[in-house]
C-alpha cells in the first residue's frame, strides 16, 4: 500500500511528476530491457531516492511496475487482437512463452488462453458467495452517477493482482453485500463506471475478527492517476469490459 512520507504539498508534487517521468519510459519501451539507472535518471534522481519515492508513489518497486504494465497491454492485446500468445509475448517484451504464461496467469489470475475463451462466452463471472463474514459497502462518487457496473474485490494483498478473495457486482445501485471472507485482514478495491471512465479506490484495509459479524463500510471512488498500478485481476476487468461491449450475465 502506498506510504506517503510527510513532506511539503510542493516537494510530493515534484516527486510524482519525475515518477510520472519514469512511468512514460516504461510506457514509450513496452518492450525494451530498461534498467533502473534509465528509468532513475528519467526521473532526474538517484537511483536509491528513486527506488524509495516510486515506491511510496505506486506501492510497487520501478521493475515490478514495468512487468505489470506489460502484462496490461499483452491482456488487452488478448482481448483486442487474433494474434497469437506467442506474438503477444515477443511484442510485450518476453523471450520465454513459459515465463510469460506464468507470469501473466499469477497476475491476471488466468492464462491468456482462457481469458480470451471467457470473453468468447459472452459471459460476466457469478456474484461470489455471500457466506462468512460480510461487509456492507456503499460506493460514493464525488456527486457522479454510476452508470454502470460496480464490483468491490477483496485481496490478500493491497495490489489487486491474481484472483480475489471474494467479490461483489451491482448493476443497479451503490451499495454491495461482499461475503465469503474468513478470519484474517483484507484489501478491498472498488471499481466502478461512469460513461467510459474508470473510477477506483486506493486499497483499503478491512479485519474480519468474528465470521458472523457484520461490517458497514464508505469507499470513494476517485479516477485512476498515471501512477496507479493497471488493475490486472480479470474479474475488475471483465466488469468494465461488460459495461463497454454489453456482455451477458450468467
Amino acid at each position: 500500500m502506498r506510504t506517503e512520507h510527510r513532506v511539503r504539498a510542493s516537494t510530493l508534487v515534484d516527486r510524482h511528476a519525475n515518477v510520472k517521468r519514469a512511468i512514460d519510459l516504461m510506457r514509450e519501451d513496452m518492450d525494451a530491457p530498461l534498467s533502473h539507472a534509465q528509468l532513475a535518471r528519467a526521473a532526474r534522481m538517484s537511483e536509491f531516492h528513486f527506488s524509495r519515492v516510486f515506491h511510496d508513489a505506486t506501492g510497487l518497486p520501478p521493475l515490478q511496475f514495468q512487468s505489470a504494465l506489460r502484462i496490461a497491454r499483452a491482456r488487452n492485446m488478448v482481448v483486442n487482437t487474433d494474434d497469437t500468445v506467442i506474438e503477444i509475448c515477443l511484442r510485450v517484451g518476453y523471450s520465454s512463452i513459459g515465463s510469460f504464461t506464468r507470469r501473466f496467469t499469477e497476475l491476471v489470475g488466468i492464462s491468456p488462453r482462457r481469458l480470451r475463451q471467457q470473453l468468447c462466452e459472452n459471459r460476466l463471472p457469478e456474484d461470489g458467495t455471500k457466506t462468512g463474514g460480510l461487509v456492507r459497502i456503499r460506493l460514493t462518487t464525488e456527486g457522479r452517477e454510476l452508470t454502470g457496473p460496480s464490483l468491490v474485490a477483496a485481496f490478500r494483498s493491497p495490489l489487486p493482482f491474481g484472483v480475489p478473495v471474494a467479490y461483489a457486482i451491482s448493476h443497479a445501485t451503490r451499495s454491495l453485500l461482499l461475503g465469503g471472507l474468513g478470519i484474517g485482514r483484507f484489501y478491498l478495491l472498488a471499481f466502478g463506471s461512469n460513461g467510459k471512465a474508470a473510477l477506483t479506490t486506493s486499497p483499503v484495509s478491512v479485519t474480519i475478527n468474528d465470521v458472523a459479524a457484520n461490517t458497514d463500510l464508505d469507499l470513494a471512488l476517485r479516477r485512476m492517476e498515471p501512477t496507479d498500478p493497471p488493475i490486472l485481476s480479470f474479474i475488475p476487468f471483465m466488469v468494465y469490459w461488460h459495461h463497454q461491449t454489453g456482455m451477458k450475465r450468467p
